[in-house]
């Protein structure tokens, strides 16, 4: 009888001491940094223009967010090949162009299209349970009716929906914090 309650205190001890340290743990991964992360020095993103096509925003505009036809907007999509951006795209109501490009040469890169402005600048900044997070800075020039494909590093960044992506636009030289959010983002005209 003695051996029981020995071995039943014992298992309440490594019961609590388990329980603590998985609260340590799970608390230190919300707060997760840069510095934990295992990223490259700088955490540049590379990333190349493929191309800028005209393209009509008007079914996003109208069918999906009701954006006024006036509202600048900036939206960023990220996919992996080529037959799901035209998911995307039918989804979103966009004719895509032809592109005119073999994207076989592509296949161990993500492709991005942006709506509005061109991508200036990608940068990991954040990582949390194997999810990457990026600073998204796009040029301050807008082109709202203007579509950039663009290849980038084989880094699949987080759905936006979840936020903790940094999105700037550049006015000058002083990047404009707009939020976590990479999908559409209003901006000022």
């Amino acid at each position: 009888m003695k051996k029981h309650i020995i071995l039943g205190i014992c298992g309440l001890i490594i019961a609590i001491l388990s329980g603590c340290n998985y609260m340590q743990i799970r608390e230190g991964e919300d707060d997760m940094s840069v510095q934990d992360a295992k990223f490259e020095e700088d955490g540049e993103i590379n990333f190349q223009l493929l191309g800028s096509y005209e393209v009509d925003t008007s079914g996003i505009r109208n069918n999906y967010h009701n954006i006024a036809e006036d509202d600048p907007f900036t939206f960023f999509w990220q996919e992996r090949n080529l037959e799901r951006l035209q998911e995307f795209a039918d989804v979103y109501n966009v004719t895509l162009p032809d592109f005119g490009i073999d994207f076989d040469n592509y296949r161990d890169n993500y492709l991005v299209i942006t709506f509005g402005r061109k991508l200036a600048g990608l940068r990991l900044i954040d990582q949390w349970h194997g999810h990457l997070f990026a600073e998204i800075i796009f040029a301050e020039e807008y082109q709202g009716q203007i579509m950039y494909l663009y290849i980038m590093d084989n880094i699949l960044l987080y759905p936006p929906d979840m936020g903790r992506h940094a999105f700037y636009i550049m006015r000058g030289s002083e990047r404009v914090y707009y939020g976590h959010t990479v999908g559409f983002v209003m901006t000022a005209p």
